[in-house]
Formats: C-alpha cells, sequence, structure tokens
C-alpha cells in the first residue's frame, strides 16, 4: 500500500511568486518550509511538490535547485494526484465538502467576476 501523501504547491505557496519566468523559482516561504519538514519528520504521510511546472524540464531543474537549497532536497514533482494524496495546500484551492458540490466555507460569488492572471496567460 502507497504511503499517503500531502501536495503542496510551489508558486505562491513554498515558494514566493509574483509572475511566471520558465526555470525561475522565487525565495522561500520559511513557515510553509518549515511546515513541509515538520511533516517529514513525523513520518507518517509523504510530501511531493504539485505543480503545473512539473512538465517543463527547465522548471522541474529549477524546483530541484529550490528544494536543495530549503533543505527538502528529493521531494518529488508531480502535477498528478492518485488515491494516495489526502490533502492538497495551495494558495488557489478552495474546500469543497465531499459529494455535496458545496464549498466548506461560504463563497462570494462576485469572484466569478474577478479578472485572474491566467486568463492572460498564452499557450
Amino acid at each position: 500500500m502507497k504511503k499517503p501523501w500531502i501536495g503542496v504547491d510551489l508558486d505562491g505557496t513554498l515558494a514566493r511568486y509574483e509572475a511566471y519566468q520558465e526555470g525561475v523559482v522565487g525565495d522561500p516561504i520559511w513557515p510553509m518550509v518549515e511546515r513541509v519538514r515538520a511533516v517529514l519528520a513525523a513520518g507518517q504521510y509523504d510530501v511531493r511538490i504539485f505543480t503545473a511546472r512539473a512538465g517543463n524540464c527547465n522548471d522541474v531543474a529549477a524546483i530541484r535547485d529550490f528544494l536543495i537549497m530549503a533543505g527538502l532536497a528529493g521531494l518529488e514533482i508531480t502535477d498528478h494526484k492518485d488515491p494516495a494524496c489526502i490533502e492538497m495546500w495551495d494558495d488557489r484551492c478552495r474546500q469543497v465538502l465531499r459529494n455535496t458540490g458545496e464549498f466548506a466555507l461560504p463563497y462570494d460569488d462576485d469572484l466569478l467576476n474577478v479578472k485572474h492572471e491566467a486568463d492572460s496567460l498564452q499557450f
């Protein structure tokens, strides 16, 4: 049986983020780095870096360097989750109550009208 794991987002969660630059990762957000270290030290869960950058080899190399510098070398970098994933830590997530379609906390519908950074990305 696979060990349960927590997915931790990179940009804006584990590393400071202003705008995407290929191959560049921001400075560590130390309180989150310490939280990840504590989870790993407890030994009950694995931690994986869960990021859309996982498909870009230049970004993956930069993430590996970042993880070494932050004292988190060797963590898996992925953009996929599986049944062993028990939780996600991400600056863009919104918790939904299982099997209900309802948000765990009240939701401001005006947020649906806000222009997001992703609206202007070119692919």
